[in-house]
């Protein structure tokens, strides 16, 4: 995504407000409005304004660690069905956005792709031909001696490449599509030997919650909404956390949202600071 950095909005303070899929997903697609007991599903709100919406997963989709939230979407396009998720890539997702993008043409609508990502184990998260990084340059962790660690790391750094590679065939895919705006986040964190000699989730480490968070528009898109991308540009550097995902896309759609919680997206002109607490766990 080197190549494209000039055409993102890059949020650099951005955490998970869970670190794990499951809580993320509950907490990223609620909208708390004026009481904690009362939210409002991000799906419920795309279809009252109009929008017909899809949920798209290469992840398996059916089992105790999903939250039941994306199915409230209208479609559900599930293309993983083995709990065993080894040698399944997310470029399956390719095709179906495409399908999706095809059929719905001029239709308001919005795409969820959930992707495999960097979840455990790294290394079946690519194929071969995506094995980049196979030694210990340019390794910072206080493990990288250990031929373990080595081999982990770099499994880790290659599901990253490779999800660069999805992300440029998404946008390229949206790239034609009038009006068009691609919201991209994690769900969580890894910690991968970062501190100590472990990888995978972490619930009481920064790592395990940081996530990048960025937006990237289409030029018809950015006519439209050209003033107050201006303004958006001022705020990439705020501190949020992934359940302000809700409002972020109100912002962005132009979506009135009666709440006071609205506060919560970085994009928000009364946007304040708040302490950010994961799952329990005091990140500020």
């Amino acid at each position: 995504m080197d190549a494209r950095q000039g055409q993102l909005l890059i949020f650099t303070d951005m955490i998970s407000a869970a670190p794990n899929t499951a809580a993320s997903h509950t907490e990223s697609l609620l909208l708390p409005l004026e009481s904690t007991d009362k939210k409002l599903p991000v799906m419920k709100m795309l279809n009252a304004a109009g929008m017909r919406t899809w949920w798209i997963t290469s992840q398996y989709a059916y089992d105790e660690a999903c939250s039941p939230l994306p199915f409230l979407a209208d479609e559900i396009v599930s293309l993983n069905s083995s709990v065993d998720k080894s040698q399944f890539f997310d470029e399956a997702v390719l095709p179906e956005l495409s399908s999706v993008l095809q059929k719905s043409a001029g239709q308001s609508r919005a795409i969820f792709l959930n992707i495999m990502g960097s979840h455990v184990k790294y290394g079946s998260r690519y194929p071969q031909e995506f094995a980049y990084f196979k030694d210990s340059s340019g390794m910072t962790s206080l493990w990288s001696a250990l031929p373990e660690a080595q081999e982990i790391i770099n499994e880790y750094d290659n599901s990253i490449r490779y999800t660069d590679f999805i992300l440029e065939q998404i946008i390229r895919q949206l790239e034609t599509v009038p009006n068009s705006v691609l919201i991209y986040l994690s769900d969580h964190g890894q910690d991968v030997f970062d501190v100590e000699r472990r990888y995978g989730h972490s619930l009481n480490r920064n790592c395990g919650v940081e996530i990048p968070f960025f937006l990237w528009m289409s030029p018809s898109f950015e006519q439209w909404r050209g003033e107050e991308i201006q303004y958006w540009k001022e705020c990439t550097s705020r501190p949020t956390m992934s359940n302000c995902l809700g409002f972020f896309i109100a912002d962005v759609l132009d979506i009135q949202v009666e709440s006071s919680r609205r506060s919560l997206s970085p994009l928000c002109r009364d946007w304040k600071p708040v302490r950010r607490v994961a799952a329990g766990y005091a990140y500020d």
